[in-house]
C-alpha cells in the first residue's frame, strides 16, 4: 500500500493531499504524474508561470469506500446506493441518475446521432462510441493484458478478459447463485427470473432481453450485413460471425476438447462436443422428454409442437422452422454454391456436404453401429441403419398407420395422401414426390450416367442400381425373406417376393380394380389407360411404358448381352432367357 493510499483511509471525507513534492523547487502536487510532469519544466521561467501547486480534493463513498476525485461523479455513485434517480426521459417512464446519461438516451426517441466515423457513413449518439468504432479502421488495440499479449480496443473488455486470469466472478444473480464476470451479463440473465424482455423489434412485435439480439434481429428486416471478410467478400450480420468465419482462410482452431485431440474454431462448439464425453444433455423440451446437448436444438425441436415457422424464404411462401434451413433453400433461387470440395471441382450449398463428400477422396467413414462392424460417412446413415437393428420406426404418417424409420421417408409417403408432387422435371411436364427422383429422370434427357461399376464399364443414372449390379460380381444377396430361404441382391425385389407369402397387393390402379404388389408393376399398367410411353430409343423413334423394355430394345442397336451363363460362355441380352438358358445345364437358377 503506498502513501497515498494509506493517508486516504485515514482522512475524513473532504480530504487536502499534497504528498509528492519536487526535488528542484519542493514544490507540492496530489500525485506522482503531476509532479514529474512539473520537474520535466522546472526552472524554465516560461513554464514556471503557468505551474500552479495542483490540490485536489478528494470524496469517498461511506457505503462501499470508492474514492472520487471529482463531486459529481461522487454524487452520481451514491444514487447506486440510495436508488435515486432524478432525471427522467422527456418520451418514455425510464429514469436515471446522471443528466448526461438521460440526454444519450433520448436521442434513441429524436433519432439523433451526431457522431459521424472519419471512415464510413456510421452515426452514432456517444462520442465514446464513435471512437471505439473507429478503431476498426485503424486496427489500434490500445489496451493491453497485463498477463498475456492479448490487446483490446476497449478498456472496459480488457478488464473483463483479465478476470479469466483472476478467476474474479463479481457480480452476483439476486435471485440465484449464478456470478458473473461482467454486470451486463448479470442483467441479462436476470430477466430470466424476471420475464424481462425490453427491447423491441422496429419492424414486427418481437421483444428480446438483449439490445444486440435486438440489433442482430433488425438486421434480418434491414438486410444490413456490416462486417465484411478481410480475405473474401463474404459479408456477416454479427461480428462474431465474422471472426468465426476469417479462421477457415486463417486454419486457426484455438479451442481444443479436454478429453480427446479434436479441435475447434468456436468456443461454443468444443463445449457442445464435450457433452458428447460426459453425457450431459442439459436442455429438456417443455412438451416432452426429450433432452439435448444443445439450446438452440431444444428450441427447433419445441416448434414440432407448437407449429412455429418464423423463417419465410424471400423468394417464395416457403417457411422454416431454422434459418440456416431458409437460407440453405434460398440458394435454390440464386444458384448459390459456397463450398468446393478441396479435391476436386465438385461445389455444395451446404458445408455438411461438401465434408461429407471429401470422405468419399479421405476414406473416412467415422461412424460405426454400436451392434455390428458397419461404418458410415455420416451420422445420419448410422442412426437410420441402427434402427435396423432396433425395429424402431419412429415416425407414423397422419392419414394412416404406416410407420418408418426417416421422417423424410415419412413425408414423401404422405405426397401419396395429399396427391403433392412439387418436383417438375426441366425438359418436360413430369411431376415427382421426390426431388431426387427428379434429377434420375432428368439423365434421360441429358443422357448423364455418372455412377460406374468398379468391376466393369457399366454406367448408371441411379447409385443403388450401380451398386445392385455390383452384387452380381460380388455374389452379395443380403436380404432374405423371413418366410423361406430365398436370398436377394435387391431390397425391392426382396419386399416383392415377401408379399407372396403375405398376398399383400398395396397399389391400386386408379382407373380400374386391378391392383398389384410392386410399384413398377402398377406404374407400367396405368400406363395402359393413360396411353404413355415416356420412354424413347436414343436410337430410333420407338417408344416403351416401361423402362426395362426401353433398355432391352436399346440392346438391340448397342448388341449388349449383359447375363452371361456361369456355366459356359454363352451371353444374353434379357435375364429371362439366362435363366432358361441354366435350366439346360440342370442348375437352378439364383437370380430374381
Amino acid at each position: 500500500m503506498n502513501y497515498l493510499e494509506s493517508h486516504l483511509k485515514r482522512c475524513p471525507m473532504l480530504v487536502s493531499c499534497e504528498s509528492w513534492e519536487c526535488s528542484r523547487c519542493g514544490r507540492k502536487y496530489s500525485s506522482k504524474d503531476y509532479r514529474i510532469a512539473h520537474e520535466k519544466d522546472c526552472g524554465n521561467p516560461e513554464t514556471s508561470k503557468r505551474l500552479v501547486n495542483i490540490s485536489v480534493k478528494f470524496k469517498q463513498c461511506q457505503h462501499c469506500g470508492k474514492i472520487f476525485t471529482r463531486g459529481d461523479n461522487f454524487t452520481s455513485h451514491e444514487r447506486i446506493h440510495s436508488g435515486e434517480r432524478p432525471y427522467q426521459c422527456l418520451h418514455c417512464d425510464k429514469t436515471f441518475t446522471r443528466q448526461g446519461d438521460m440526454k444519450i438516451h433520448e436521442r434513441i426517441h429524436s433519432g439523433e446521432r451526431r457522431y459521424q466515423c472519419r471512415h464510413c457513413d456510421k452515426t452514432f449518439t456517444r462520442q465514446n462510441d464513435m471512437k471505439k468504432h473507429e478503431r476498426i479502421h485503424t486496427g489500434e488495440r490500445p489496451y493491453q493484458c497485463r498477463h498475456c499479449d492479448e490487446t483490446f480496443t476497449r478498456q472496459d473488455h480488457m478488464k473483463i478478459h483479465e478476470r479469466i486470469h483472476s478467476g474474479e466472478r463479481p457480480y452476483q444473480c439476486r435471485h440465484c447463485d449464478k456470478t458473473f464476470t461482467r454486470q451486463g451479463n448479470m442483467k441479462i440473465h436476470e430477466r430470466i427470473h424476471s420475464g424481462e424482455r425490453p427491447y423491441q423489434c422496429r419492424h414486427c412485435d418481437k421483444t428480446f432481453t438483449r439490445q444486440y439480439d435486438m440489433k442482430k434481429h433488425e438486421r434480418i428486416h434491414s438486410g444490413e450485413r456490416p462486417y465484411q471478410c478481410r480475405h473474401c467478400d463474404k459479408t456477416f450480420t454479427r461480428q462474431d460471425h465474422m471472426k468465426i468465419h476469417e479462421r477457415i482462410h486463417s486454419g486457426e482452431r484455438p479451442y481444443q476438447c479436454l478429453h480427446c485431440d479434436k479441435t475447434f474454431t468456436r468456443q461454443g462448439d468444443m463445449k457442445i462436443h464435450e457433452r458428447i464425453h460426459s453425457g450431459e444433455r442439459p436442455y429438456q423440451c417443455r412438451h416432452c422428454d426429450k433432452t439435448f446437448t444443445r439450446q438452440n436444438d431444444m428450441k427447433i425441436h419445441e416448434r414440432i409442437h407448437s407449429g412455429e415457422r418464423p423463417y419465410q424464404c424471400r423468394h417464395c411462401d416457403k417457411t422454416f422452422t431454422r434459418q440456416g434451413d431458409m437460407k440453405i433453400h434460398e440458394r435454390i433461387h440464386s444458384g448459390e454454391r459456397p463450398y468446393q470440395c478441396r479435391h476436386c471441382d465438385k461445389t455444395f450449398t451446404r458445408q455438411g456436404n461438401m465434408k461429407i463428400h471429401e470422405r468419399i477422396h479421405s476414406g473416412e467413414r467415422p461412424y460405426q453401429c454400436r451392434h455390428c462392424d458397419k461404418t458410415f460417412t455420416r451420422q445420419y446413415d448410422m442412426k437410420k441403419h441402427e434402427r435396423i437393428h432396433s425395429g424402431e420406426r419412429p415416425y407414423q404418417c397422419r392419414h394412416c398407420d404406416k410407420t418408418f424409420t426417416r421422417q423424410d421417408h415419412m413425408k414423401i409417403h404422405e405426397r401419396i395422401h395429399s396427391g403433392e408432387r412439387p418436383y417438375q422435371c426441366l425438359h418436360c411436364d413430369k411431376t415427382f414426390t421426390r426431388q431426387g427422383d427428379m434429377k434420375i429422370h432428368e439423365r434421360i434427357h441429358s443422357g448423364e450416367r455418372p455412377y460406374q461399376c468398379r468391376h466393369c464399364d457399366k454406367t448408371f443414372t441411379r447409385q443403388n442400381d450401380m451398386k445392385i449390379h455390383e452384387r452380381i460380381h460380388s455374389g452379395e444377396r443380403p436380404y432374405q425373406c423371413r418366410h423361406c430361404d430365398k436370398t436377394f441382391a435387391d431390397q425391392s425385389g426382396w419386399k416383392r417376393h415377401e408379399r407372396i407369402h403375405s398376398g399383400e397387393r398395396p397399389y391400386q390402379c386408379r382407373h380400374c380394380d386391378e391392383t398389384f404388389a410392386d410399384q413398377s408393376g402398377w406404374k407400367r399398367h396405368e400406363r395402359i389407360h393413360s396411353g404413355e410411353r415416356p420412354y424413347q430409343c436414343r436410337h430410333c423413334d420407338k417408344t416403351f411404358a416401361d423402362q426395362s423394355g426401353w433398355k432391352r430394345h436399346e440392346r438391340i442397336h448397342s448388341g449388349e448381352r449383359p447375363y452371361q451363363c456361369r456355366h459356359c460362355d454363352k451371353t444374353f441380352t434379357r435375364q429371362g432367357n439366362l435363366k432358361r438358358h441354366e435350366g439346360t445345364h440342370g442348375q437352378k437358377s439364383y437370380f430374381v
